[in-house]
Parts: C-alpha cells; sequence; structure tokens
C-alpha cells in the first residue's frame, strides 16, 4: 500500500515548464524541462548584500562626477549583471530604476533614482528615500566597480550551482530519468560557466567598445601626479634614512586628505601593516607625526595592524588581509617593511620577488586599495645610479610597481633628492625633501642636480675619484687662517665658520661639525677667546 501511495503521490505532481528553471543573466540558459520546480532557501554564503550595494552606489558615485561618468559605470555593470543577481529587494528595485533612467538617458544619481522609484510606486516599500540614500553613499567613488561586480557575478553562480544540486537531488529522489537529468545538468554546468566564467580568466576586450562614451572610468588619484587608488607604490631609501617616518607620513597624509611632501592627497581610508614596530613605539611615533602635521585622522580612518613576530611569507596571509581590508573598503595599504613578507623567498632572485609582488597585486586587485611599501638601497653611494636602479635586491622591485620613488641624498645632509617614475601619470619634475623631525618636508631652495658624491672623493678630468681637500681638517684650518685677508685677525664662531666652509665648498653642517670637533682635539694650533676660535699662525703673522 506505501509504494501505491508513493507511487500515486508521484504521479500527481505537476509537469514542469520552461519557467521552472531558467538562470537570470545577460544570456539566459537553455530551455530545459526535465526538472521539477524546487527551491531550498540558499545559504548566506551565496548572497552578498555589501556587494549589491556596493554596484549600485558604484554607478550613483559616478553620476556625481557627471552623468557621462555615471553612464560609463551603468554600461559596464549592464554588460555583466541582471535583475537576477540581486537577491535583496530593494536593492533590485533600485537596479530597475537605473536600468530605466540609463534607457531613458537620464541622470543616474540618488535623487534620479528616489523619484524614479516614487513615480514607479516601490519607493516606500523598499526602505524609502532614506534606504536610497544610504545605498549610494557605500562607497565613495565609482572606481571598485569591477570588484564588486565580480563579487556579485560569483554568488550568483553559487546560488545556480545551489539549485542545481536540489534539482538534481529531487531527480534522483524520483527515479524517472537519471541520464536525461545528468545531460541537462551537463548543458546547466557550462552555461554558467561560460556566462560567468568561473575560476577562469576573463573575456579579452573588445576595444571598440572601450572607448568615446564607453571608456571605463580611471580610478581616483591619492596622491596627485603620483598614485591611483588600486596601484602599487615603492619608497626606496637608505639603510635607517627614515623610510618608515616617511610611509606613516604618507598613510596620515590620506587618511587626513593632507598634503604630502607638496603633493595634494584625496581622503580616504589607510590601513598600515606594520611588520616591525613594536605596538607602543608606533603609537607614540603616529601621535608625533599627527602633532607635526596639525591634523589627527578621524576614528577609523587610520588603522595599525600590528604583527610583528607573527608575519611567515605573505603567501600565508593573503587571504586574511584581503578579508580584513574588504571589510573597511581601504582606500591605501602599507606594508613595513616589505622584506618580512619575503618569507623564504630570495629577495635578489627575480622569481621569488615577482611572486610576492604578484600577491601584493592580487590583494589591490580584490580590494581596490592602492598598495604602499618601502625598500632599501644597494650598499654604497648611489650617485652614479640612475634613480630606479638604486633599490637593493632583485631588478623587479624596480620594474613591478606603479610609481617608484626614490630618496637620494642630496650634499645636505639632512635633505634627500625624490626622483619618481610613473607608469600611469606624465613625468614629475626631480625636488628636494629635508629632514625636520619628525617630517620631510618639501625644500624649494635646495637644487635636485646636487646629489650627494661619496665623502672625500670627487672626480677628475679622468672620471678617476681622488681625494677633495675641501672636506679635511686642513682645508677647515686654512679657511679659518685666510678668512681675514691679511688683516688684524678677528677669530670666527664655530657657527660662522660652519657657514663659511658650506658657502665655500659645500660642506654639510654634519661633517663640519665631525671635521671640527676632531680637530680641536688634536691641533694645538687652534684657541679660543670667548666665543671666536683662532689659528695660532695667523695671530703669529699680524
Amino acid at each position: 500500500m506505501a509504494a501505491e501511495a508513493e507511487a500515486q503521490e508521484r504521479g500527481s505532481e505537476q509537469s514542469p515548464t520552461v519557467e521552472d528553471y531558467s538562470i537570470d543573466t545577460p544570456n539566459p540558459a537553455p530551455k530545459l524541462v526535465r526538472f521539477p520546480k524546487k527551491v531550498e532557501p540558499l545559504a548566506e554564503c551565496s548572497h552578498s548584500d555589501d556587494a549589491e550595494k556596493g554596484v549600485l552606489s558604484s554607478v550613483m558615485q559616478s553620476s556625481i562626477r557627471g552623468d557621462e561618468s555615471g553612464r560609463k559605470a551603468m554600461f559596464i555593470a549592464e554588460q555583466s549583471v541582471g535583475t537576477g543577481h540581486f537577491v535583496n529587494p530593494a536593492n533590485r528595485e533600485i537596479w530597475a530604476s537605473l536600468k530605466t533612467l540609463h534607457e531613458n538617458n537620464d541622470p543616474l544619481n540618488f535623487i534620479a533614482v528616489t523619484n524614479e522609484m516614487a513615480a514607479a510606486g516601490t519607493l516606500e516599500a523598499n526602505g524609502g528615500a532614506f534606504y536610497v540614500t544610504d545605498v549610494s553613499g557605500f562607497v565613495p567613488t565609482g572606481a571598485n566597480i569591477d570588484y564588486y561586480l565580480g563579487i556579485l557575478k560569483e554568488k550568483h553562480a553559487a546560488r545556480q550551482v545551489a539549485n542545481l544540486a536540489d534539482m538534481l537531488k529531487e531527480e534522483a529522489r524520483l527515479g524517472t530519468n537519471i541520464a536525461g537529468a545528468l545531460d541537462d545538468a551537463q548543458a546547466i554546468i557550462q552555461t554558467i560557466r561560460t556566462a560567468k566564467r568561473i575560476g577562469e580568466l576573463p573575456d579579452p576586450d573588445d576595444m571598440s567598445m572601450l572607448i568615446g562614451e564607453n571608456m571605463p572610468p580611471t580610478p581616483p588619484e591619492l596622491i596627485r601626479g603620483m598614485l591611483h587608488q588600486g596601484s602599487k607604490i615603492i619608497l626606496g631609501g637608505t639603510s635607517k634614512g627614515m623610510k618608515t617616518w616617511s610611509l606613516m607620513d604618507m598613510g596620515i597624509s590620506v587618511a587626513t586628505g593632507k598634503d604630502w611632501w607638496g603633493c595634494p592627497t584625496i581622503k580616504g581610508k589607510v590601513i598600515y601593516i606594520n611588520f616591525e614596530i613594536q605596538r607602543s613605539f608606533f603609537a607614540r611615533r603616529y601621535e608625533t607625526i599627527c602633532k607635526a602635521k596639525g591634523s589627527f585622522p578621524d576614528a577609523g580612518m587610520f588603522r595599525c595592524w600590528t604583527l610583528r613576530g607573527l608575519v611567515t611569507g605573505i603567501e600565508e596571509m593573503t587571504e586574511q588581509i584581503i578579508k580584513t581590508l574588504q571589510q573597511e573598503q581601504y582606500a591605501l595599504a602599507i606594508f613595513d617593511p616589505i622584506y618580512k613578507a619575503l618569507g623564504s623567498r630570495d629577495e635578489n632572485k627575480a622569481g621569488d620577488v615577482a611572486s610576492m609582488l604578484n600577491e601584493l597585486e592580487a590583494i589591490a586587485v580584490r580590494t581596490g586599495a592602492a598598495i604602499g611599501f618601502g625598500a632599501h638601497y644597494s650598499k654604497g653611494n648611489q650617485a652614479g645610479k640612475e634613480s630606479i636602479d638604486r633599490i637593493g635586491g632583485s631588478g623587479v622591485f624596480a620594474r613591478d610597481p606603479d610609481a617608484i620613488i626614490t630618496m637620494t641624498q642630496h650634499e645636505d645632509d639632512e635633505a634627500f633628492i625624490i626622483n619618481s617614475t610613473l607608469r600611469n601619470f606624465p613625468p614629475q619634475p626631480a625636488f628636494v625633501v629635508k629632514w625636520d623631525y619628525p617630517l620631510f618636508t618639501r625644500d624649494a631652495g635646495l637644487a635636485p642636480e646636487a646629489i650627494k658624491k661619496p665623502i672625500n672623493l670627487r672626480a677628475n678630468t679622468s672620471g678617476q675619484f681622488q681625494k677633495d681637500s675641501a672636506y679635511t681638517i686642513d682645508r677647515i684650518l686654512d679657511t679659518l687662517r685666510d678668512c681675514d685677508n691679511g688683516k688684524k685677525a678677528s677669530g670666527r664662531g664655530a657657527t660662522e665658520l660652519m657657514n663659511l666652509m658650506k658657502s665655500e665648498t659645500g660642506m654639510s653642517a654634519a661633517t663640519f661639525w665631525r671635521l671640527w670637533n676632531a680637530a680641536k682635539d688634536s691641533n694645538p694650533c687652534l684657541i679660543k677667546q670667548g666665543n671666536r676660535w683662532f689659528h695660532v699662525a695667523s695671530i703669529t703673522n699680524q
């Protein structure tokens, strides 16, 4: 009797129709009719409300830049997703309104969307104007629309796979046409893969579709003329050359929207991934820099993730870093020092360095954040090298980043020449920054051409280096002896003599004091009267 009842139950089931299974994509699936309609509640992992809001907000934020920018963003979105990609009913209605506005060539900002939904009678039932405004402000710019579209497509494909699994399970229970079910399943899987490219590379772009009004929008400039959001920047300098102070200054500048080394920045969230400095010392540096700049980032705008002692290879941390960055939508992530992310890699091997930088690039692509890090110079004086060749380790460091910023010692020991090699910007002229604890500030009075030569060396006419008397104790003593030009000796104060040496020979303050202290200890011909120093020989000859 039970078997008969089961057979009767199976026979009473309604025959499926074409609508019982469909894939809502820009390219609909083949019409399949063998599976009965049965859709179980989907797991939370196959839906991302943030990704839905990210796409909608990116379109509306792009429209704020101008109607043309909004249409470009909507064009990109409609090439990738359809209404069925949106699970949240309110988000689906916003998408429908955006489509209508786009078809009518109307603005795509949140005001236009609100009015369109009100006219369609869908506004109040879906959160009202407040919800549309909230979605519109979900992201600060439309620069990362591709990232959110990628998540939306992955989640949609996951739901399709879940539905397919449920349908196969139901067919297995009924047992009426297993072979046909498997054939249909293969066709459905192929359709999903073709439409979504799960686990595959994206399709090549037809460039005729990406020019003119369809040109993809460029990401915002975080540092004017130097760095876009989503790009990589490397800061190269000498060991103990204040690179960490400079990177922290960069991050705080972006987090507050203040200039960095005289370059305007766009305000955005920053995370500093600190592999080296103890938490308490980092906090002290942070406070010191903020006080010097006269501005503290707002709450949540600058975070430090201290991983001292927890660092292995970057590949062991990539997924967790991506997850953390995605939660707050950071504009800039700084890794310091980068050599600690090498793990077992060799910084002198191109393949090892490239694999690490590929991990950083994946973080940039999947989060939309710009990536910043520092690198040390090779040993020795860097005067005879091109700026991008000064960074130590593999040459990949000097080829991979989108922006390469190098700090090379100026003749003034407290100043550095800043050169930039930029992939996505026009060439920028070199400039000089000078250290004024705890910041470097741009100094227009120092010539960028005055690169520091090796100490006590100068080039002769044959290009060989030889001793330069301008940087010796004897030269200082000679200057002190001769400074009165045969007149009655009046002596010189030490600071006055230092300035004289700088103007006559270019000797830096640090070099002068090092040599002067040695001269005072070893030369009996020097005598001091009051605050003035005299050379004995010059007094004797008067």
